[in-house]
């Protein structure tokens, strides 16, 4: 059976470059890996499907990255896909939004990473802020919920910063 080894940023071990190669050696039925950043991996680009944070997919892609597990698709689904096809139609825009993507996250999902909100309450805030789910905040005991009262500003934030991403396009200005 074919897998894909998920060791994001915030597993518990993290795995380096040699082991990650070394299972590439040893183990045949890996076919990729999602790891933290494109340089945890890029020398094994060309043996395995090298999958980064949604947010960094422009310039990894340039590195040999396949694709990202998305927090960009929990934003928006449609603007994710929108992107994706960017980066191959026009990367210097792709790379634009990128910078300006990351700003807005640095700016205003970290902070509540570092208030203590967990990965999942995170990406359901990212789902509010896109708005096209109806999902609201809500995450289960034990994690803190975003509180919905926040998601206007954030709403607004983003569409000032990443307007192209948004289900229905906002005007630049």
């Amino acid at each position: 059976m074919p897998l894909v080894l998920y060791n994001p940023p915030y597993a518990k071990t993290q795995l380096g470059p040699e082991l990650l190669g070394r299972l590439a050696d040893e183990v045949p039925e890996l076919i990729g890996v999602k790891v933290p950043g494109i340089a945890v991996a890029r020398h094994l680009a060309d043996r395995l499907a090298v999958f980064v944070a949604g947010h960094t997919l422009a310039s990894a892609i340039a590195e040999g990255a396949a694709g990202s597990y998305s927090n960009v698709a929990c934003l928006s689904p449609s603007g994710a896909v929108r992107w994706y096809e960017s980066m191959r139609a026009d990367p210097a825009s792709a790379l634009d939004l990128e910078r300006r993507l990351r700003a807005f996250l640095d700016e205003h999902i970290v902070p509540l990473a570092e208030e203590g909100y967990c990965d999942p309450a995170l990406d359901k805030t990212l789902a509010a802020i896109g708005g096209w789910a109806g999902l609201g905040t809500r995450v289960r005991w034990p994690h803190r919920s975003v509180p919905p009262e926040r998601i206007p500003a954030l709403r607004a934030a983003a569409a000032a910063a990443v307007p192209e991403l948004l289900a229905e396009p906002v005007a630049r200005g």
